[in-house]
């Protein structure tokens, strides 16, 4: 992960643009020989700028540049600044390279195809992609991790770290604040894993844990690593408590982990769920139906609505014999069609 203080919209893996503000290579899959055939290509066309798609199709090396790297190029997001979604380009990416060989095998025979002297001809050939719907954004975080190490675009919890808050004793970067041996409680996700064997032949673990405010190391001993081995090796938000070790310096943290426990499960057990509105954003009701419906579960639903004019906050509960399940995946599509899942509360 890139450090949580820094602007994630100034790190960029692109290979249209004049600067790569971060190296290609460092993008999984991406071997060195394909990197310094994008840029060679790249530095070859007029402006040194892939202006479309096709052109970078058409100049980089294919056999340096094979598939396996485009698909690692498309997850990173290397390919965004070309007017595609990545779902769009990992279903049709393959149509570019089929037209770049048969215009390479064209040049290599001498032939002059009306696709290089007629403009309409030349539009009729573009290659057009099947229109998908862009890929959520967990899935778009998640490929970003696997060929980045990190997340990129945004974080998993961006977006619903208001929520979270109520079963947290503060930050991660808030740590190194805290009382040696004092008793916290936070809220992020294992970036990683590490298991190692005792002296007594039993397991324990080391793992990093990370909220949008920096990292922590985990210490897992055996007893409580045998009981949420699996929930610390899923890929969900997890809650953990423990007691914290503050260096002397005030300088670092560890947490000596004492429990485990999914985001969702606690989720569930809240006792209201509201969306609080203005009243412009009636808008959104629909919307708001729909993905409530997705969503079916036994948490009650209900209204705040700001009116602006008599300025009062209108409270309307939900009539509905089924309410919803307030699990991970639902704020997750709230973020997706609204852009942040701010505007919800939960009543513990």
């Amino acid at each position: 992960m890139l450090p949580p203080h820094i602007n994630h919209s100034s790190y960029k893996f692109s290979v249209e643009g004049e600067k790569i503000f971060f190296s290609l290579g460092a993008i999984k899959g991406v071997g060195q020989s394909a990197v310094e055939s994008i840029i060679e290509s790249r530095n070859r066309v007029p402006g040194k700028k892939f202006e479309s798609i096709e052109q970078f199709f058409e100049v980089i090396d294919l056999r340096k540049v094979n598939k396996k790297t485009v698909e690692c190029l498309i997850k990173a997001g290397a390919f965004d600044g070309f007017g595609a979604n990545r779902a769009e380009l990992m279903n049709g990416y393959g149509k570019f390279i089929d037209r770049a060989d048969q215009i390479k095998r064209d040049k290599e025979v001498g032939q002059v195809s009306l696709f290089s002297m007629d403009q309409a001809v030349q539009n009729e050939e573009k290659v057009v992609l099947e229109k998908m719907e862009a890929w959520p954004r967990s899935i778009a975080l998640e490929n970003e991790k696997s060929v980045l190490g990190f997340y990129l675009s945004d974080h998993p919890l961006s977006g619903i770290e208001h929520l979270t808050r109520i079963w947290t004793t503060g930050d991660v970067a808030e740590l190194v604040q805290k009382e040696n041996k004092s008793k916290v409680q936070v809220v992020g996700l294992v970036s990683s894993l590490r298991e190692v064997i005792t002296k007594k032949g039993t397991r324990m673990a080391f793992g990093q844990f990370e909220d949008l405010s920096g990292a922590v190391e985990l210490i897992i001993f055996p007893d409580v690593y045998a009981e949420s081995e699996v929930i610390l090796k899923g890929d969900g938000v997890l809650i953990v408590s423990g007691s914290v070790e503050v260096s002397a310096e005030k300088e670092s943290a560890k947490i000596i982990v004492e429990d485990v426990s999914a985001l969702d499960n606690q989720l569930k057990k809240s006792r209201k769920l509201i969306f609080n509105l203005q009243d412009q954003d009636m808008n959104k009701i629909e919307a708001i139906k729909r993905i409530v419906e997705k969503y079916p579960g036994s948490i009650s639903t209900g209204f705040n609505i700001y009116l602006k004019d008599i300025n009062k906050t209108v409270s309307l509960d939900v009539a509905s014999e089924s309410g919803v399940s307030p699990v991970s995946d639902f704020f997750e599509s709230l973020q997706t069609e609204f852009g942040t899942a701010d505007f919800v509360t939960l009543q513990r």
